[in-house]
């Protein structure tokens, strides 16, 4: 906890020393550590953290910025200190009030985390943003990549891997998204799945496929594994698709 505290301290230090107090045009800065041993978890180097800016609109979450390392004014990208910025919009504007969602996330085994804050204008300081190791691990068992023509049942299998030393409930969905019976496309849940993972578990699901769903076209599915009672809290996720027609080489299905 005293490591902590100080290495807290020591980062607003450093902030107040980089930052003007004076900005013509608002930022949003902090700063991203791993939670057990308080390392900087950069974006130009492994674990390649990344971030997405969300803002709440009047009619819905709209997309606000994203991390760009290598653009002609790269933003959202944290430094070997563990120090990041974003400072305009994707489109190059200044951000505008309201409430906000920062998520963040980094390869190679840690959790996405999540932030949220309301924005009023000038420079907001996020404070110290500690990214979790995984608990969950998933492990593709079996995940078609053909349906048949005629439509049938699309079958899936994951196995989950507990990463952590305790037990934990999970609740397991998946969201099914591919074209409509025209030029739309289309979004709908699976079966949601509980699971109390102690080592490692067998999670398997399926959805029907209309005949009726083009030929030629991707039906994808993503799965998203959280902590039983907290739905926001992601544990992992991930994904396939499977093209619906003849398979590569073959006939009809």
């Amino acid at each position: 906890m005293k490591k902590k505290l100080f290495v807290i301290l020591f980062l607003s230090l450093v902030l107040a020393a980089t930052v003007p107090l004076s900005a013509s045009a608002g930022t949003i800065s902090g700063f991203v550590l791993e939670d057990e041993t308080d390392e900087p978890l950069p974006s130009g180097t492994s674990p390649y953290t990344n971030m997405r800016l969300w803002r709440q609109g009047p009619f819905g979450i709209e997309f606000v910025a994203y991390t760009d390392c290598y653009g002609r004014e790269p933003q959202g990208c944290v430094d070997p200190n563990g120090r990041f910025e974003l400072n305009k919009r994707y489109d190059g504007k200044e951000f505008v009030a309201g409430a906000y969602l920062l998520e963040i996330w980094a390869n190679n085994g840690y959790m996405l985390e999540r932030k949220e804050f309301n924005y009023t204008g000038g420079n907001v300081y996020l404070g110290v943003i500690q990214l979790e190791p995984e608990l969950v691990r998933i492990v593709h068992v079996d995940t078609p990549d053909n349906i048949p023509s005629r439509g049938g049942v699309l079958s899936w299998a994951y196995t989950l891997v507990n990463e952590g030393r305790k037990a934990i409930s999970l609740d397991v969905f998946a969201l099914v998204s591919g074209p409509a019976e025209k030029w739309f496309s289309t979004n709908f849940p699976a079966k949601t799945k509980s699971v109390r993972l102690k080592d490692v578990a067998l999670v398997e699901g399926s959805v029907n496929i209309p005949e009726s769903l083009p030929d030629g076209f991707n039906i994808c599915v993503n799965t998203y594994v959280t902590e039983r009672g907290k739905p926001f809290r992601l544990l992992a996720q991930t994904g396939f698709c499977a093209m619906k027609g003849p398979a590569k080489g073959g006939g009809k299905g």
